[in-house]
Formats: C-alpha cells, structure tokens, sequence
C-alpha cells in the first residue's frame, strides 16, 4: 500500500493508475485506489500503516467534502483519478 508524501508521488501514482484502466476499489466504481492509511481507531484522524498520523505525510489534497466517513463505515484512505484523497 502506498503513502503519499508529495505532489510528485501523487502524479507518479496517477499516471500507474491510468495505465491500470481495470483497477476496481469495489464492483460498483473505477475511480479510486486504496492507500496505506485508515482511521479505524479514531474517525477522521487517519494513520498511516506505519503508525504515522497522514497529515505528517506531506500530503492531504482531499476532494471537497472529505473525509466525510460516508455511510458510517469509510475508513480507507483511496485516491481519486483526479488526484483527489477520499
């Protein structure tokens, strides 16, 4: 899983994505892909899998609205194909 800590590993993972057109989060959506950070233990103080707090990691563009714990039960961090974190 990865952690983004610039603008630049974010366009570096962008472009992995648009190579990767079958890359599904779920059955229903292409547009996202899971990093490696979650707020499990506390919502909307997410972590990364190495115990890091995200915001520590350089970077947080995330879309308007997030993280927004959709449904209760949005924990994963992902990347939108904009460029956006969800």
């Amino acid at each position: 899983l990865a952690i983004i800590n610039s603008k630049e590993e974010a366009m570096c993972l962008l472009e992995l994505f648009a190579l990767n057109l079958d890359i599904h989060y779920d059955e229903i959506s292409d547009d996202y892909a899971l990093l490696g950070a979650h707020d499990t233990e506390i919502d909307g103080e997410f972590m990364t899998v190495k115990g890091e707090p995200l915001k520590e990691s350089g970077y947080a563009n995330w879309a308007v609205g997030e993280p927004n714990n959709f449904s209760d039960d949005e924990d994963c961090l992902s990347l939108r194909r904009n460029g956006q974190l969800n």
